[in-house]
């Protein structure tokens, strides 16, 4: 990629400002404060667009570089990629963004684009997104040397452009995407409320629920048997109550009836005394009526006596026929006492009788002779007796059938707790299933990842080496790069060193070393320097110069400074450079 030219309308302290850009080696010469960082700044900006949000900062990338007066917010830059010919122009005030091919056909629609920042055409037509720019080609003074972090993300990237031809999509994050799903999708056994274990959490639950309802279903069985045999007793008992009662039934009648006939007699019996009583008072009064008309009689007699004496027999006779007729009396009373006894005891051998044929008939039918012989009371016992067990049972039943009707909401539920728990089987299953398959996912990656991170870091170490040895004008060879230390260096002592146990101009050359060395990896753009060269000396820069030199066949370079010493010493070493004045 080459620069050609940018128009700056509006940006920080520039405005109206028109640069051309030479295919090789630019010089941009002006004093302090004259606006070369600011237009550092636009270049930039044009192709990663303006950042809205502060980020932790005191005031965003749009509140800094916007422009001091009342001007146009905006610039417009052309370039060239693979030799095809761009231009861009930028709103950066309403974040519009239009990218015109050679023949003037905008294309931006076929550029991605984010919220903050708008379009973004380096990540699409450089190939590497704003932070590795800042790391790579964008080499500032104050940002010249690269952190062990920024460092390993930068190795990152170009592990992934090799790999991928994506700076952002490499092994380790796929591997890191496949862990996230296999954490988010499935879980571990650590987890809570993953996938895995909301399903174990139901499936064991339900198991729980499934083995109270067996239980149920078996509580179940043994009521439905308890029911049966409870049944059979209330049917047995039944029957016991109706023998019993048939026997009482007709015991019962009789003794009624023997009741109502001993009532009856003892009624007439009453009525008899009460008669005999009236009678014996009557005879009473009859005796003393004929004790005085024996008296009175015994005087006539004796007077007639003396009278009449050939009646003296009649006389005599007449009170012999009263007693008899007195006497006769009585025993006809007597008489009659008797025959109504009598009259009774026949009635209750009549009643014993058809008693007695009653309970025969009923012996004969089956009905045990134990039965039949006991009392009327015994019976009433009996059936009494019998009536408790039978409600008994009755209750009983009753509280098994209400039990048995609780289950039955309960087992109800077991043919659909059962379909749940298949399903959430099946879905278990499926959990595992993918589980494994992700868990042999990783494996391969890992073992891919490995096997090419051995054979790219390697290669990635010696083009650092080959770079920091040219910046460094052959001091340094022996140039390693690890993980937990970032570059490292053997002294002339054959001691494995930090950079930071350099002096500061040696650091700036191996850390500009490094940034080509993986700018040549990553992406053909141009590499800008800002105040780069500060603490070189001049055969440093002298030697630094030869090196950009040998890049800018390859790689546009842009060089901003305050100083002369950079066009002093291109022109000594008869380097062609374009010159821009600020």
């Amino acid at each position: 990629m080459k620069l050609k030219s940018i128009q700056v309308n509006g940006f920080g302290k520039l405005e109206n400002k028109n640069i051309e850009f030479g295919d090789k080696i630019n010089l941009v010469v002006g004093s302090n404060e004259s606006g070369k960082s600011t237009l550092m700044g636009f270049i930039k900006a044009i192709f990663y667009g303006v950042n809205k949000n502060k980020a932790g900062n005191s005031f965003s990338e749009l509140e800094k570089y916007k422009p001091w007066k009342e001007i146009e917010f905006s610039g417009k830059a052309e370039y060239e990629v693979d030799g095809v010919q761009y231009s861009v122009f930028r709103d950066f005030n309403r974040n519009n963004t239009k990218i015109y091919d050679e023949l003037g056909n905008e294309i931006t629609k076929n550029y991605n684009k984010d919220k903050s920042r708008g379009v973004l055409i380096g990540n699409e037509q450089f190939n590497i997104d704003e932070e590795t720019f800042e790391n790579t080609a964008f080499v500032t003074q104050k940002n010249i040397d690269v952190n062990i972090d920024s460092q390993k993300n930068i190795i990152q990237k170009l592990t992934n452009m090799i790999q991928s031809g994506d700076e952002n999509t490499s092994y380790e994050n796929v591997i890191k995407k496949v862990e996230k799903t296999l954490y988010d999708e499935v879980g571990t056994d650590r987890t809570q409320n993953k996938p895995k274990n909301v399903i174990q959490r139901e499936l064991t639950l339900k198991e729980i629920q499934k083995k109270q309802l067996l239980g149920k279903r078996e509580r179940q069985e043994i009521i439905e048997n308890e029911k049966k045999k409870i049944e059979n007793k209330i049917i047995e008992i039944s029957k016991e109550i109706v023998v019993a009662t048939e026997v009482y039934d007709i015991k019962n009648k009789y003794q009624n009836l023997l009741n109502e006939k001993r009532n009856l007699f003892e009624a007439e019996q009453k009525v008899i005394e009460k008669q005999k009583a009236e009678e014996a008072k009557k005879q009473t009064l009859e005796k003393k009526r004929i004790n005085i008309i024996m008296g009175i009689f015994a005087l006539i007699v004796i007077v007639a006596t003396f009278v009449f004496q050939k009646y003296l027999l009649l006389i005599c006779l007449m009170p012999i026929l009263v007693l008899l007729i007195l006497t006769n009396m009585k025993r006809k009373s007597t008489e009659e006492n008797i025959d109504n006894t009598h009259q009774f005891d026949l009635v209750v051998e009549e009643l014993k009788k058809k008693e007695n044929k009653e309970l025969e008939r009923l012996e004969k039918n089956g009905i045990k002779k134990g039965i039949i012989d006991r009392k009327i009371t015994e019976l009433k016992s009996l059936i009494a007796g019998y009536e408790k067990t039978k409600n008994d049972y009755i209750l009983e039943e009753h509280k098994l059938k209400l039990e048995e009707e609780a289950l039955e909401k309960g087992v109800n539920k077991l043919n659909e707790l059962e379909e749940d728990i298949e399903t959430l089987t099946e879905k278990r299953n499926k959990l595992y299933e993918k589980e494994e398959s992700l868990n042999l996912a990783l494996e391969v990656f890992n073992d891919s990842y490995e096997e090419l991170k051995a054979k790219i870091v390697p290669d990635i170490t010696c083009e650092i080496r080959k770079c920091v040895t040219e910046t460094t004008n052959g001091e340094y060879t022996n140039v390693k790069y690890n993980d937990e230390n970032g570059i490292v260096i053997e002294n002339k002592f054959g001691e494995i060193v930090t950079i930071d146990k350099l002096s500061t101009g040696t650091i700036d050359q191996i850390y500009l070393g490094f940034r080509l060395a993986i700018l040549n990896k990553l992406s053909d753009v141009p590499i800008i320097l800002d105040e780069t060269f500060a603490y070189y000396d001049d055969a440093r820069l002298k030697n630094i110069l030869n090196s950009l030199k040998n890049i800018s066949k390859n790689k546009q370079v842009i060089i901003f400074t305050c100083s002369e010493r950079e066009k002093k010493i291109l022109n000594e070493l008869e380097i062609e450079y374009n010159l821009i004045n600020m």
